[in-house]
């Protein structure tokens, strides 16, 4: 069973990376188990220490002024479970194809569809695209439970999770592509250059709204990747 994990956030995301490899590793006999007879039975476990234990560290060790977003991932034998909160983002790619599978907390998401046009690009160059609505750690009375998707691990040929410096400077399409054209072991890599040296600039359609950014520069946040492959490209993890 394999646990990967992307946060953003110095102080507040430490906490969050050391007490997950810590859950992770000592997980119970009947725990361990799970990566054989599927990944939803370490769903609650994995909330009670992302809800409990994790939230209440971070807010006392950063004194509520500071929070963390969080990514995950657990890759059993044959299924896969991805949890999320804030705006670090998770995606499955297959063939050609790309699909975020994570959800977005953030207000530009609430605009978006305020709007009634469900527009990623639309919301990607909203001015409050990295003004959260929820995150670990943050004094949040109206927190909900980190979103929790499970996937069979035969639905996608890459894993990718990203935080919002590589998916605010780059499009889906931009991702697929960088996807399609780059050597498996250095994807990664190749995804967080691009996203370094990318400045993406407000597509012509969108001019006429003068609340958006007109571009956002490359590296202008947190810029992590990590890939997973399916079992039938194990050698290239």
């Amino acid at each position: 069973m394999e646990l990967v994990v992307g946060v953003i956030g110095e102080i507040a995301s430490n906490i969050v990376i050391e007490k997950l490899k810590d859950w992770f590793e000592n997980l119970s006999q009947d725990e361990l188990l799970c990566y054989h007879t599927g990944v939803e039975g370490l769903k609650e476990s994995l909330l009670k220490k992302i809800e409990i234990d994790i939230q209440t560290s971070v807010e006392s060790t950063t004194w509520r002024q500071g929070g963390s977003t969080l990514v995950c991932a657990i890759i059993g034998e044959n299924d896969t479970l991805v949890a999320n909160i804030g705006d670090s983002r998770a995606y499955i790619v297959n063939g050609s194809d790309i699909k975020q599978i994570s959800r977005e907390d953030t207000e530009a998401k609430k605009n978006v569809l305020r709007r009634g046009i469900e527009d990623k690009e639309l919301e990607r160059f909203d001015a409050e695209s990295n003004v959260l609505v929820q995150c670990i750690g943050m004094d949040r009375e109206d927190l909900n439970h980190p979103f929790v998707t499970i996937l069979k691990n035969t639905d996608y040929d890459m894993l990718l999770l990203f935080s919002d410096g590589v998916t605010d400077c780059l499009s889906d399409e931009d991702i697929a592509v960088v996807c399609r054209n780059s050597n498996k072991k250095e994807l990664a890599k190749k995804i967080v250059e691009k996203a370094m040296s990318h400045d993406s600039f407000l597509p012509e359609k969108y001019n006429d709204y003068s609340d958006l950014l007109q571009y956002i520069p490359g590296g202008k946040d947190n810029t992590s990747a990590i890939v997973s492959f399916s079992k039938e490209n194990d050698d290239d993890r």
